[in-house]
Order: C-alpha cells, then sequence, then structure tokens
C-alpha cells in the first residue's frame, strides 16, 4: 500500500476477530510492545569486551554532548577487534579548506590498516556493507565510540583521514584523544629520584652521622659557655627529642610514616632551633644580673620575657613549615613536617621543663654564692 500523510484513527472499540473464509476465527498472536522494546534493549545493552559473543561481537555506545547534556546517540554492534591503539604513532586536526576540518593519522607500520580498509571496501563478511556503502570502521576507546564511519579507499599507505562535520574544537578534541590513546603514556614523580638500596642507605647514615656530630659540637659550645645551666639545654633537647622520636615511631606503625634524608635535614635544622630557645632564656638571665639584680630574682623574672620571644620566633619558624608542607610536594614536605613537629615539640620542652628546672636549681645557696659555675656573670652592677 502506498504512504499516507493521515495517520489511522480508532473507534474506541476493539475489533472484531478475524475469520477466514469460512466465517471461523484466524489465530492471532499477541504483540506486547513494551516487551519488545525491553527485549530490544536488553539486546543493544553495552556490552563489557569481556562478555562479547563467541564471534566476537560487543555493543559500544557514541555520546554527543559534555557535563550534564552529555547523552547516546547511538550504539554500534562491533564485530572482533582487528587493530589495537599500537599502530597510531601520531594524530593531528587540520582544515584543508575544502572539506572542513579532518583529522590526520599516522600509522606505524604504514600499511596497517590496509588488510581491514581492502575488507571493508569490498563488503567481505567480516565487514558488511551498510545500505549500499562500503563497510563500517570504528575507533573505540575506554568502552565509547570515537569514530566510526566507512572506507573511501582500500589501501591508504599510512595517510589516514577521518571526515566527518566536525568544527576546529571538536577535531582537535579527537586529535588529542587519539594521541593520548594510542600513545604509551607514563607518569612519574618528577621529585622521585631511583638510586640503589645501597646508595640510599649510605645517603641515610651519612645523614645520621651529621645529624650527631653536628649535636656533639653544640652540646660542647653550650656546656663550655653555659656551664650547669647547659647540661639543663642539653636536657631540654634530650625531652623534645625523646617526645619527636615516640611520635616518629606511632605515626610509622600506624600511618606508614618514614624517616627520609630530607626528615633528618628537617631534625639537623630543629636542633638549632630548640638550642636558640635555650640561649633566649639564659641571655635574658644574664643581662638581668649584669643589670644588677641577684641571680635568683633574675631567673623569675627573665623566663616570662624570653619564653614570650621564643614562641614568637617558633611561630614564625612553623608559619613557615607549614606553607612549605601545602604548597610543595615530594622531599621538602618531608623536611617541612619534622621541622614543624620539631618547632612543636620545643615549645613544650621549654615551658614545661627548661623554665621550672632552672628554677628548681637556682634555689640553692651555691647559686648566689657562685653564679659563675652556673654559666651566669658574678660581676654585678648596682642599678642607678
Amino acid at each position: 500500500a502506498a504512504p499516507t500523510d493521515t495517520a489511522p484513527t480508532s473507534t474506541g472499540e476493539p475489533a472484531p476477530p478475524a475469520t477466514d473464509d469460512n466465517g471461523d476465527p484466524i489465530p492471532t498472536t499477541t504483540f506486547d510492545q513494551q516487551a519488545f522494546e525491553d527485549e530490544f534493549a536488553a539486546q543493544w545493552e553495552l556490552t563489557d569486551p569481556a562478555d562479547a559473543t563467541d564471534d566476537g561481537n560487543v555493543v559500544y555506545a557514541e555520546y554527543v554532548g559534555e557535563g550534564a547534556d552529555r547523552q547516546i546517540s547511538r550504539r554500534h554492534l562491533l564485530g572482533p577487534l582487528q587493530l589495537d591503539g599500537e599502530a597510531v604513532a601520531d594524530a593531528d586536526a587540520r582544515n584543508p579548506g575544502f572539506q572542513g576540518w579532518i583529522i590526520d593519522l599516522e600509522l606505524s607500520p604504514a600499511n596497517s590498516l590496509d588488510p581491514l580498509a581492502t575488507q571493508c571496501f569490498n563488503g567481505a563478511p567480516t565487514c558488511p556493507r551498510i545500505d549500499a556503502e562500503t563497510g563500517r570502521l570504528a575507533i573505540v576507546l575506554d568502552g565509547e565510540v570515537q569514530f566510526a564511519g566507512t572506507v573511501g579507499s582500500p589501501t591508504f599507505d599510512g595517510n589516514v583521514q577521518l571526515s566527518g562535520n566536525y568544527d576546529q574544537d571538536s577535531a582537535r578534541d579527537l586529535a588529542i584523544t587519539l594521541r593520548a590513546g594510542a600513545l604509551p603514556i607514563e607518569f612519574e614523580d618528577p621529585t622521585t629520584q631511583q638510586v640503589s638500596a645501597s646508595i640510599g642507605r649510605s645517603a641515610l647514615d651519612a645523614g645520621i652521622i651529621a645529624g650527631l656530630v653536628g649535636l656533639g659540637l653544640v652540646a660542647l659550645y653550650i656546656l663550655a659557655y653555659y656551664r650547669v645551666l647547659g647540661l639543663v639545654a642539653l636536657a631540654s633537647l634530650a625531652i623534645s627529642g625523646a617526645l619527636l622520636w615516640t611520635i616518629v615511631a606511632w605515626l610509622g606503625e600506624s600511618q606508614g610514616l618514614t624517616l627520609t634524608l630530607a626528615g633528618i635535614t628537617g631534625l639537623i635544622v630543629s636542633i638549632g632551633v630548640s638550642v636558640d630557645s635555650n640561649i633566649v632564656y639564659f641571655e635574658h638571665l644574664r643581662e638581668d644580673v649584669r643589670n644588677g639584680r641577684t641571680p635568683r630574682s633574675a631567673v623569675d623574672r627573665a623566663f616570662p620575657v624570653a619564653f614570650s620571644t621564643i614562641v614568637k620566633a617558633d611561630v614564625a619558624s612553623l608559619i613557615g613549615a607549614i606553607l612549605l608542607y601545602f604548597l610543595t610536594t615530594g622531599a621538602v614536605r618531608g623536611f617541612a613536617f619534622y621541622l614543624g613537629l620539631s618547632v612543636i615539640l620545643d615549645l613544650v620542652a621549654t615551658y614545661f621543663f627548661m623554665g621550672p628546672a632552672v628554677r628548681m636549681i637556682t634555689r640553692g645557696a651555691s647559686f648566689d654564692e657562685n653564679p659563675g659555675k652556673w654559666g651566669v656573670p658574678a660581676r654585678r652592677r648596682a642599678i642607678a
């Protein structure tokens, strides 16, 4: 029957059953449109390559739009994989000026697509013709059809052009997708350095030795200059070190924290920060004694003033460590972490140990009688 422009109408009453020439009802089959659509939808659901049929056919989708507007434009029933992405050496978008934007594919080897193109161009059973056209080839990446089109030549000799209704943006996006999907890409941390186990161990040992040597030299200087007060400073340094070791060991056990060479550098720098805190206090004490105060009264007065200065200096160091930790990557973060942790523990040791310890040991009579042995100048000046 010829097609008409008028749609059939319905009276709303069921049609009488169909009969044959003898008036007997003709057996009919009820057509369930919803069941048909469900079956069709199930048949054309997207297929994982691992779930392909025995003949290798899979169903992939082609999408249009971006973001929330992204949706499936069509589904493609594809045959077995014939060529993988290793054959694509490069992809570039260009506008030749007469057919819109195209994508040039560079293949390696150059004739790798020719056997498959010959099959599709001639309509072989493995690549049948569709609508009297040549067979189609599809490019699939990550389960999505990036391109599907007819084959215009049985051979390409490495010069393959993908054409369609591409504008500049879509052509460049497709070229980038094909390059990224085809070329071997390996992401590496630019701050990572690979060394042998022996070299890494040697560097770590050298860092530890440098830290111990530095600590020994600092200890000799403090003892020579501040004498008994130097022992208090070393005890404060030992306490902050013990707290630091405990925290690092706990973090290593629970969070997998490791002590790196950069971390050791941060610890070495923190030794200077901790010693500075002691020196600030001791120099305030010595200055008060020089100005005529008794050593015992100078101890009580010097600590609050010195601790205020120590807090300001340590907070400045802590801010720097925090900025380094959050704004950098790699080894610098390890340095910043250990430096910041050491600064916090220095404040704890200074407030809860060094101040009370100095006040306690200076309560004896020998401190006022012979302050030089404690590292405090014996000569006093009267306050005018």
